[in-house]
Parts: structure tokens; sequence; C-alpha cells
């Protein structure tokens, strides 16, 4: 959770850097190189991009990572529920958040949804699967919850916590999904702490991604009417919110993971983000992720 060699700020937002370019020149390259070869499959180039992205991290922290992910304790059933129940709400609170923005762009003929539809066989589907469901949360937690925030948990534990929150949504490179990753990004990160371990956010990620791909496949495909898809969101906004409230009251006062938290001290270390905006690399990342967003929008 933490790291005993304490990394340079700057350090840490520059290999943020190349990790995120290390990620887009290979899908670039790769996607150019099947192309090439008449063979479209984006989730096979994004499966190799995501693992080619790891590399500067596996380079800089030169660990043993099999051992990484089977140290540490996990979480029993009950507290996987109730972060189930969280992630849920989550995902639906991201949703209003970005239908809001969707439907103000909507009216000056803009759109932020980023498409996800591919023409698709089985194979495809099935790499689909493979890549969000096991590959995206194992590399993913690896790059940005072992070693992102255990290194700038070294400068206070909320300062790690917002900041590798803060990568973990930039790293999506939209807004709906920006939202998203940042609101998991802390809930994976309050996990780290309690466990001390990789193992149950990389199952929780799977979790919610498998979630995601499900909802996606049968409820968007069973409601073709959106009146009837938003009065299930809407339900189910409701529901979760009820859930997550009573899973964060009873997980933080009656179970011995709750129990650990209330014993760390998260408190805002005012210092360190003030130095932090300081840096230069940071406002590159703030450009880069602005640049990004605006890519990520088009014309209706």
């Amino acid at each position: 959770m933490y790291r005993k060699n304490k990394k340079n700020l700057e350090d840490i937002n520059i290999l943020f850097i190349i990790v995120i370019l290390t990620y887009s020149l290979a899908f670039k390259f790769l996607y150019y190189f099947f192309s090439r070869l008449n063979m479209d499959s984006k989730f096979v180039v994004t499966i190799l991009a995501s693992i080619t992205s790891f590399i500067p991290i596996y380079i800089t922290d030169k660990k043993d990572y099999i051992r990484t992910i089977e140290e540490g304790k996990g979480l029993d059933f009950k507290s996987y529920l109730f972060a189930f129940f969280i992630m849920i709400f989550l995902n639906n609170l991201s949703y209003y958040f970005s239908m809001g923005i969707e439907t103000n762009m909507n009216k000056i003929g803009y759109s932020i949804i980023v498409s996800s539809s591919v023409n698709m066989g089985n194979s495809d589907y099935m790499v689909r699967l493979f890549y969000s469901i096991l590959v995206a949360p194992l590399v993913e937690e690896l790059i940005y919850r072992d070693y992102f925030f255990s290194n700038l948990n070294n400068y206070g534990t909320f300062f790690g916590i917002i900041v590798s929150s803060l990568f973990f949504g930039i790293m999506h490179e939209n807004l709906p999904q920006f939202a998203l990753g940042f609101s998991l990004g802390i809930l994976f990160s309050l996990v780290y702490i309690i466990t001390g371990s990789v193992r149950p956010v990389v199952i929780l990620h799977m979790l919610n991604n498998l979630y995601g791909t499900l909802y996606n496949e049968f409820i968007y495909g069973f409601l073709k009417n959106d009146g009837d898809l938003q009065k299930v969101l809407l339900m189910e906004l409701l529901i979760f919110t009820v859930l997550a409230i009573i899973a964060i009251i009873y997980f933080i006062n009656y179970t011995d993971a709750g129990k650990i938290l209330r014993e760390k001290k998260i408190a805002y270390e005012k210092i360190y983000f003030k130095e932090y905006i300081k840096l230069k690399s940071t406002w590159i990342i703030v450009a880069g992720f602005i640049v990004a967003i605006i890519n990520s929008i088009s014309k209706i």
C-alpha cells in the first residue's frame, strides 16, 4: 500500500503520461498493422495495446506481479456484495451525470457519447468479453491502484485516492467514462486500503465490467423504447441508492473491513495539492485531457 522509496511527484506524472502515450501509439500502430493484413479486430488491438501500456510500469517497478496479486487479504462475501451495490449506484449516478451534459450538448448539435458499437462475429464478441472482464481489470488495477495509488499514497492517503482516481478517469479519454472511472477509482482505492491487496480490487473491477457488458447486451437489447429504458434506469437508481446507503452504513459500522477504514485517518493534505498543481506536468496532463475530450465530442 506504501512504497519504500518515495517517488517525486513530477516523475509519477511523467510516467502516467508515458503510459497513456504508449497505449495510444501502440493502438494506432497495431490497428494499422492489422488493417494492412485485412484483419479488422478492434478488441484484439485493444488487448495488445492495453498489455503494451503496462510495459513502462513493469520496467520502472521491476517486481514480482504474480506475488503481488497473491499477497494481502481478500474480502468476505458480504463485503463484496456491499461493494457491488455501491458500484451499481455509481454506474447509475455517472449515467445521469453524463445524460445531463449530453442533453445540453444535443441542444447545440453535439454529442459526448462515444459509440462502442462494432460489427462483431461470435469470435470478436468473445474477444471483447475476454478484454472487458479479464485483461482490462487486471492491467488497469496493477497500473492505477498497485502502482500509482501506492506511490501517491506516500504523500497522504486522501491525496493518493484523489489523484490516482483522476488518473484512472482521465485514462478513459471521454467525459462519461471519466465520471464513472473517477468515482470507481475512489471505491477501488478504499478497498485497496482495507485489504492491502490488489486481488479483491481486480475482482470488483471484473464484476463491474461484467455487469456493464451484460446490461448493454440484454437490458438495452430488450428495451427498444427509450421511455421504457429511462423508467428501468430510474427505478434501478432508486433501488441501488437505498441499497448503497444501507451497505455503506452497515459496512463502516459493523464489519472488520469497516473498522480498518474507520481507524485509518484519511485527512486532506493541502500542502501536497498545492505542490501538485504547480507542476508543469500536471498542466500537460490537464491539457491532454481537454484535447481528448474535444476529440471525443461528435457532431449530430
